[in-house]
């Protein structure tokens, strides 16, 4: 992974703390760089110049949703709980393989390795309705 400072021009690599090269998925999300690795997710705050290690495994794709960060992992999907500073599993997609995510107005799409295309709403508060077909799971 490298930095530029100035545009483009000059780069700089930013080594320390990434122990896993094969980087597969990035994203930018409230003043950190998140990614996806073959060795797991790691974190770099704006303000510190040293990767750490986020404790989820297997992330093919991130997104944003409503100012919150979304990783698709090798067994489901997951949500950045910036205030505990963790990884919690999103509800109903245990056990599938996600390699895409998106956005969109009416929830979060999740593209899964030979299940299809699943998109969760949120309802309200802490109830889940599911997209078609009607047994799939839902985010939240």
């Amino acid at each position: 992974m490298f930095t530029s400072s100035n545009g483009g021009v000059t780069w700089s690599a930013i080594p320390d703390g990434l122990e896993h090269r094969h980087v597969i998925s990035l994203a930018a999300h409230d003043g950190a760089i998140h990614a996806g690795t073959s060795g797991g997710v790691y974190r770099l705050d704006e303000r510190a110049s040293r990767w750490s290690a986020t404790g989820l495994a297997g992330v093919w794709a991130f997104t944003t949703h409503e100012a919150v960060l979304y990783a698709g992992a090798a067994d489901g999907v997951y949500r950045w709980e910036i205030d505990a500073d963790r990884w919690t599993a999103a509800v109903g997609m245990d056990g599938y393989f996600i390699r895409a995510l998106a956005p969109s107005d009416g929830g979060l799409y999740a593209g899964t390795l030979g299940n299809g295309v699943f998109l969760g709403k949120q309802a309200a508060p802490s109830t889940v309705e599911d997209a078609p077909p009607s047994d799939a799971p839902g985010l939240r």
